[in-house]
């Protein structure tokens, strides 16, 4: 994503991967052009070039800003721990454990300890409208199982939808939904 000056009615949301999650207006912030270098191959940036630069609308209330910026906080501190079934503590997380964490310890809010439970709480939202701070469903590892199987939180809306999840291969990471495993698996987006 090539960082250009946007009209003040956007805000702009960075991830900050030396500082912590910060949302805010901002400027050209001289970011390279992948969002997938910061992601998948984070470099060590010179000066305040350090965060990973998206939009979202405007209309987006400044207690909702509040919210995002304690849940990614719980979330991107949580990166790199391992996965662990039943987990719901830094010692090990599962998927909805970990998601469950970082909202409870976020903001307060208890959200379900099963991935299944997902797709009847919050609220229902078009993956056109997926902003980060929202939970992303897919199924389990059977591709055509119905059933909410897997939980994540998107942590980025650009080109791509990206997510921070607990990955039963590796523990907690990113990954982003066009990937042909996520995109297969896909079932939707809640609101919480």
């Amino acid at each position: 994503m090539v960082p250009f000056l946007r009209p003040a009615s956007i805000t702009t949301i960075f991830l900050t991967f030396f500082g912590g999650w910060n949302i805010g207006s901002a400027v050209n912030s001289g970011l390279p052009n992948s969002v997938e270098e910061h992601l998948f191959n984070p470099i060590v940036p010179n000066g305040d070039s350090n965060r990973l630069e998206y939009t979202v609308d405007g209309a987006l209330a400044p207690n909702r800003i509040a919210v995002i910026n304690q849940i990614m906080d719980e979330a991107i501190a949580m990166l790199d721990r391992p996965y662990r079934a039943g987990g719901k503590t830094p010692a090990g997380f599962d998927c909805s454990g970990f998601v469950s964490y970082c909202y409870l310890q976020g903001n307060g809010q208890k959200l379900p300890v099963s991935s299944r439970e997902y797709i009847n709480k919050g609220t229902p939202v078009d993956i056109a409208d997926a902003l980060p701070g929202d939970v992303i469903m897919f199924s389990g590892r059977r591709a055509s199982q119905t059933l909410v199987g897997h939980v994540g939180i998107i942590s980025e809306v650009s080109d791509d939808i990206y997510f921070i999840h607990s990955a039963t291969s590796s523990g907690i990471r990113y990954d982003r939904m066009s990937s042909p495993y996520y995109q297969k698996r896909f079932i939707g987006i809640r609101r919480f």
